[in-house]
């Protein structure tokens, strides 16, 4: 993808493909997929033409690295997930790991996706509540075996007790 570097605006199809490096990892995607990512830092580089449908690039908003890739100086790792949700949207799959759901919160303001932050923020909730039931449950475990423990040890003192007095 060779894109100058000029003022005029360059136009491309929707479905011409875009090389992006982001924080080393080259992803590849649609023109029309960061067109329409409703993400305010995309739409500054690429926006859709209302009257022809085509992509019109604002060459003079896009910084090129080496292999003339749009570069993007963000997590590479993290980002595959904001590309999967401008893809897919609510329905993107997102990760487990509530250390990376936190990292990628961060991301998802970065990029100013406000939906994709309260998704995230709504798993992490749940993904708070079920932790704090783990513990209770824990707690819970733990106070009954205690108390099993106690008893048990009772129990073994009285028999020593009454074995003792015979």
């Amino acid at each position: 993808m060779q894109l100058a570097m000029s003022t005029e605006r360059e136009t491309r199809h929707a479905n011409d493909v875009v090389t992006l490096s982001v924080g080393g990892k080259e992803f590849a995607t649609y023109f029309g997929t960061l067109a329409n990512s409703r993400s305010p830092y995309f739409e500054y580089m690429f926006q859709v033409d209302r009257f022809s449908g085509r992509i019109l690039i604002n060459s003079s908003n896009i910084i090129l690295d080496r292999q003339d890739r749009v570069f993007v100086d963000r997590d590479g790792e993290l980002f595959s997930h904001v590309l999967n949700f401008f893809r897919d949207g609510k329905r993107a799959v997102l990760p487990e790991d509530t250390n990376i759901l936190r990292r990628l919160v961060r991301e998802a303001e970065f990029f100013n996706l406000p939906s994709l932050v309260a998704i995230l923020e709504e798993r992490l909730n749940e993904e708070d509540k079920r932790a704090e039931e783990r513990e209770i449950k824990l707690e819970t475990v733990e106070s009954t075996l205690q108390k099993i423990s106690q008893q048990l040890y009772v129990s073994s003192f009285r028999r020593d007790l009454r074995d003792n007095a015979s």
